[in-house]
């Protein structure tokens, strides 16, 4: 009689990835198991790729949430823990600041609004 190996996730993908708007995602796993091993990745239980490697050429906003993989053999399946993908907005300005007439030697105070990834800061 002949034992064969549970399906087994052996490498993991990345835990945490934080990315800009626009980057690539590479996320790899590898599993063990009787013979071929196929993959699936999900995010947010949404299918999203089936090869053992995740690759997304330049990542949106949308692209942002937790991933797997489930690595399926013949002997069963092994789901890999949780990859969360954080993809950060570059600033951009929402609200110009106005032109404003004061007098000469008189202080002028302008505003502006600015949205994006915080923390943001001004200069």
């Amino acid at each position: 009689m002949t034992v064969n190996p549970a399906t087994q996730i052996t490498l993991q993908p990345a835990p945490s990835t934080t990315l800009c708007k626009g980057q690539p995602l590479l996320l790899t796993a590898a599993a063990t198991g009787d013979g071929t091993i196929s993959y699936e990745w999900f995010r947010s239980a949404v299918s999203v790729g089936t090869s053992q490697t995740l690759s997304i050429p330049a990542v949106t906003s949308a692209d942002a949430g937790s991933y797997t993989v489930v690595a399926t053999a013949s002997c069963g399946t092994a789901t890999s823990a949780v990859a969360m993908v954080v993809v950060d907005t570059a600033p951009t300005i929402t609200t110009q600041p106005a032109s404003t007439a004061v007098a000469s030697g008189s202080p002028a105070s302008f505003t502006v609004v600015a949205g994006g990834t915080e923390p943001l800061s001004y200069a």
